[in-house]
């Protein structure tokens, strides 16, 4: 017989049956799931609408009570009626009001004549109804206040898939059925990031990998003492170290916040799971050093240089300045089209192939012997159009390293 041990205490568990409270949920599912369908909400990607409405379509009644120490407090009361030795698993001793005076007045309709005293339920609520009030209850609902005026409905809820149900739905069914409205226009679910052997990361396996540890580099030593400061189980930290040794046997390298803001948006597919991998992350931070590298070549090369007041051609380009300004102007339209759609990733590699392979492998290389052999009327149009093209390549670049960019 396998005996469950609590991890912190140590102490037996012992499941014990105990009465719950549930709510009914079919009628709050319904309109739910037709707010979808009419389009006043959005989800995306396609996936995770198909098992929104898988969910809500098979829904069950929701447990709505927690036996814990926080959360909101059942709002039921037990009616304890004197001289008489009622039963709390009987529901018609029971009365539930927002306040106890909204109770004991139900109480007194249920009991005439009879002397009672109230006692509350202990249970809390479910978390997820908690936040489920979330869009309004934080606006000031149930008054009519102006942030509630002009702020609510939301339009982008971006979030995990795996929440899509516990959090996302009931948002949408207790905003539909408590103000009338949909709580926000759009749901965009993210991926969600595991380790490099494909676990979520969690504190409880020691496997969780801190952003500014990416930004700023650490030591394999360092890391392996990060484990010892929680209270990790002492069979999880052999496993947290051996995955660290295994992970980043040199440590992680200095990559910085816009290598690690680009990796993850590169990251974004929506839906899914990222299998979290440093050395994609530090190929960024190389990227970064190629884009530094280029724009101080462009700027040694420029001189004392005016641009043009506004991005126009003169008519005179030669074959590879209209070329890399076509380059410009057909990333532009698909990067600002892939952002539309939400196809995060995908618009990371039109920036990154634009910067990259068009602007620095194929023009900036051609431009040299320009600026060497050529003319002063072709290189003061070479200088235009590299003006034109590092700006337009750092502007699409800008989104997902706003630092560098902007420096």
């Amino acid at each position: 017989m396998k005996i469950p041990l609590c991890n912190k205490s140590k102490d037996i568990i012992e499941p014990i049956i105990k009465p719950q409270w549930y709510m009914k949920m079919k009628g709050l599912a319904e309109p739910a799931i037709e707010v979808v369908k009419s389009g006043q909400v959005t989800i995306s990607p396609a996936s995770a609408e198909k098992t929104y409405f898988h969910w809500l379509e098979n829904i069950n009644d929701w447990c709505l009570s927690r036996q814990l120490w926080w959360g909101h407090q059942v709002p039921a009361y037990f009616v304890k009626i004197e001289g008489e030795n009622g039963d709390q698993t009987d529901n018609e001793l029971w009365v539930t009001g927002r306040t106890e005076e909204q109770a004991a007045e139900k109480a007194v309709a249920k009991f005439p004549g009879k002397k009672f005293t109230l006692v509350r339920d202990p249970d809390v609520l479910d978390t997820w109804f908690s936040s489920g009030l979330w869009p309004f209850s934080t606006l000031g609902w149930p008054n009519e206040t102006l942030d509630m005026k002009t702020l609510f409905p939301t339009s982008v809820l971006e979030t995990g898939w795996d929440i899509l149900f516990f959090w996302v739905a009931r948002m949408i069914m207790l905003s539909l059925h408590l103000t009338g409205k949909v709580p926000f226009k759009e749901v965009y679910c993210h991926s969600l990031i595991r380790d490099s052997e494909g676990r979520k990361m969690s504190k409880s396996l020691g496997n969780v990998v801190d952003p500014v540890d990416i930004m700023e580099g650490i030591e394999l030593q360092a890391l392996h003492d990060k484990l010892r400061v929680g209270n990790l189980d002492p069979k999880e930290l052999k496993t947290a170290e051996k995955y660290q040794k295994t992970a980043f046997p040199q440590g992680i390298p200095e990559c910085g916040a816009d290598a690690l803001r680009m990796a993850l948006v590169g990251y974004t597919t929506g839906g899914g799971d990222i299998a979290f991998d440093v050395s994609v992350i530090h190929g960024y931070r190389r990227f970064c050093n190629k884009i530094y590298q280029a724009t101080k070549y462009v700027l040694s090369r420029l001189g004392e240089f005016t641009p043009r007041a506004t991005v126009s051609k003169s008519g005179k380009e030669s074959l590879p300045e209209k070329w890399i300004l076509h380059k410009l102007s057909t990333s532009a339209k698909l990067i600002n089209e892939r952002l539309e759609q939400r196809e995060f990733s995908n618009s990371t590699q039109v920036a990154y192939k634009y910067f990259y392979e068009f602007l620095c492998d194929t023009y900036i290389e051609n431009s040299k012997a320009i600026f060497d052999e050529g003319t002063e009327e072709e290189r003061e149009s070479a200088k235009q159009t590299l003006y034109t093209a590092i700006e337009g390549g750092l502007t699409m670049i800008h989104p997902y390293m706003p630092f560098l960019t902007e420096e």
